[in-house]
């Protein structure tokens, strides 16, 4: 069954009052990425281009917006808009794995501070 639907598995960020934010889903881990955006109701693609031998950015359009992130060697990452920065994440522990359990993030808001949480936690890799 897992090789006919594959190994799904989500990502969801939720607000303090427990309303859903975002939610990335993929089949695979590496295939095929989708964002839900829960307060517009949108659903996109997430796809990635390689930067350099082993780097990739992330890119998606949301509301027409174009949004990109890109995590470099020291697994800190930048969530830009329209190529203006909106968003950076830092790994706060020594490990490069998605288990990480302590990051910090400075953003524009609570709702990009979301975005950009999911996103590092899918891609940290």
């Amino acid at each position: 069954m897992l090789l006919r639907y594959g190994m799904p598995y989500c990502y969801n960020a939720f607000s303090i009052d427990n309303h859903p934010i975002y939610k990335i889903d993929c089949v695979f881990t590496g295939v095929r990425y989708t964002l839900y955006s829960c307060n517009t109701m949108d659903k996109v693609s997430i796809t990635q281009n390689r930067v350099q031998l082993i780097e990739k950015v992330q890119s998606f359009m949301l509301n027409g917006d174009v949004y990109q992130f890109e995590k470099d060697y020291t697994y800190s990452g930048t969530l830009t808009l329209n190529g203006e920065k909106i968003a950076v994440i830092r790994n706060l522990d020594s490990t490069n794995t998605n288990l990480t359990n302590r990051i910090h993030i400075e953003a524009i808001n609570d709702d990009i501070a979301s975005l950009i949480a999911i996103i590092y936690q899918t891609f940290v890799y």
